[in-house]
């Protein structure tokens, strides 16, 4: 459980365990000085925010359990095609997944900087412009499904905004995923995947995208 008292023991050992890492990318102490010592103190500043961040959620709503860090979820949505039983498999890695007094929170951590227009979205329509949108919902789904768990918040922590504090997905101006969503969103990726099978549809390269360099 995360409570106040955690919080502060991190604030005595973060800058030590900081310390260790960048020691371990960087053994002859670059990190000390020039460009790799703006990432330093840049890393130090997030950190304290982000602290700071988890203190006041604490003071606002209680002490919250992690439930699992890094958990990989798995689902085969069932789809029925020409007449064929298809196994579409589903799988997705969620950073950390919390109990809270408002219930179950899932936790995305992104190294950029974000804000909670990435996040807000009218409809699923929205997913081909907002792929972050369609990231959250896909873990909630997995959640759902393995969990059977509904009235979700999925989440992102910034690292580079950590004034922003939890970046909640926000559906048509709510930012609770309940059951009703849920359905829809397994509709969506039924109709999607069958959209992938459909022998019709010719698959070009967007002209407003570049090609990949490495391939």
């Amino acid at each position: 459980t995360i409570s106040i008292a955690v919080i502060n023991e991190l604030r005595k050992k973060y800058l030590a365990i900081l310390n260790e890492e960048f020691i371990l990318k960087f053994p002859d102490l670059r990190f000390k000085d020039g460009e790799n010592s703006l990432l330093y103190h840049q890393a130090i500043k997030c950190l304290e925010l982000f602290l700071d961040n988890e203190e006041k959620n604490i003071v606002s709503d209680g002490k919250y359990t992690i439930l699992g860090v890094e958990k990989k979820m798995y689902h085969e949505l069932k789809i029925n095609h020409n007449n064929k039983n298809i196994n579409v498999k589903i799988k997705g890695d969620i950073d950390r997944i919390d109990h809270t007094s408002k219930g179950i929170r899932i936790v995305d951590y992104k190294s950029g900087f974000l804000t909670s227009k990435d996040t807000k979205m009218k409809n699923f329509d929205a997913f081909s412009s907002k792929k972050y949108c369609l990231q959250l919902m896909l873990y909630a789904y997995l959640y759902h499904k393995n969990h059977n768990q509904t009235n979700l918040k999925s989440s992102i922590i910034s690292l580079k905004n950590p004034k922003a504090n939890f970046i909640t997905l926000s559906i048509n101006g709510s930012n609770t995923i309940d059951e009703n969503i849920l359905f829809e969103f397994e509709d969506y990726l039924t109709e999607f995947a069958i959209g992938l099978m459909d022998d019709h549809i010719e698959y070009k390269h967007n002209e407003k995208h570049k090609y990949c360099m490495i391939c």
